[in-house]
């Protein structure tokens, strides 16, 4: 029939039109990754462009996703971008934005993570734990040597 021809045309246009937008995702992923492994010391407004350029490629993976449900390229690469993201930004002490993508990426499909990503999740949530608890120890210990430093030698002569 006609109509049933004409639907399954307009689903492969999407389809085809769906691979294509994540095959731009994936190569902007890739940009990110490359620039993230071979600088590990950013200047702020270095990572700052290399977060928008990771959201760039997350936004990318999602309108694949919104066009056709189960690209496969689309569901595997949003999962990535968004545990590599979270790895930089956790790497940079931006806490909230790593645990963002970590939970952006707990919401995937299952499908859409293998057994590695959902290791690396977790990895991950235990490492961004243990160095929210460092940050705060070690708050607590400048806060305690604060008001000692000041009595014990800021004024003397």
């Amino acid at each position: 029939d006609v109509a049933g021809f004409q639907t399954e045309i307009r689903s492969y246009l999407r389809h085809k039109e769906s691979l294509a937008v994540s095959a731009v995702a994936l190569e902007r992923l890739e940009v990110c990754q490359k620039r993230g492994a071979g600088n590990p010391k950013f200047s702020e407004i270095q990572r700052l462009e290399l977060y928008q350029d990771f959201a760039a490629a997350l936004a990318g993976f999602s309108q694949a996703r919104s066009m056709w449900s189960e690209n496969p390229q689309a569901m595997t690469g949003e999962a990535a971008a968004s545990l590599e993201f979270a790895k930089h930004a956790l790497s940079h002490g931006d806490f909230g934005l790593a645990e963002m993508q970590l939970a952006r990426t707990a919401a995937l499909p299952r499908e859409s993570l293998g057994e590695r990503s959902l290791a690396q999740v977790r990895d991950l949530k235990d490492s961004l734990r243990f160095s929210r608890s460092k940050r705060k120890r070690e708050r607590v210990q400048s806060h305690a040597k604060g008001p000692q430093d000041f009595f014990t030698g800021a004024f003397a002569l």
